[in-house]
């Protein structure tokens, strides 16, 4: 898996970026990972205000634990946020195995004094259920997240 981190101000290069790689093969599911200015708390906050300001529906929220082992380090809480566009038959119609990425996810966390928000960016979907068609919905839908994410992650 291939991980991004952004600062917020590269973040128009996003677009750009993606684009170019959506032409590229993947091996699994790739996140675009977001640096947030706020404490997690407020991280937490700000993107649950975001998801309704940006045309998505609130769904749930649950934590998970992890604890260093031989194969990793990170040990602490993963914030999981569980959400759906409230446009989600606008998708299904345009390619019904989209549906197996419902409920859309964000994950939030803290790795030493920085705060990490991340989820799966729609552009790769094109390649991952070999869509031929939906550009212009899965274009407005990354334009929405990248939006949600850069609200909630900058200071005002």
């Amino acid at each position: 898996m291939r991980i991004k981190v952004l600062r917020l101000s590269k973040v128009w290069l996003l677009g750009v970026v993606l684009f170019h790689l959506s032409n590229l093969p993947t091996l699994g599911q790739e996140a675009t990972v977001f640096m947030s200015n706020h404490d997690l708390d407020e991280t937490l906050s700000n993107l649950l205000f975001q998801i309704d300001k940006n045309g998505f529906s609130y769904m749930t929220t649950y934590t998970k634990r992890s604890r260093p082992t031989h194969s990793g380090t990170f040990s602490g809480k993963v914030h999981i946020i569980a959400f759906e566009d409230r446009h989600h038959e606008k998708m299904i119609a345009c390619e019904p195995t989209l549906a197996l990425e419902y409920p859309f996810k964000i994950i939030a966390w803290k790795d030493e004094d920085e705060i990490y928000v991340a989820y799966t960016n729609p552009i790769f979907y094109k390649r991952r259920y070999q869509m031929k068609t939906c550009d212009k919905f899965i274009q407005d839908l990354n334009k929405r997240l990248i939006r949600l994410f850069n609200d909630a992650a900058r200071k005002k």
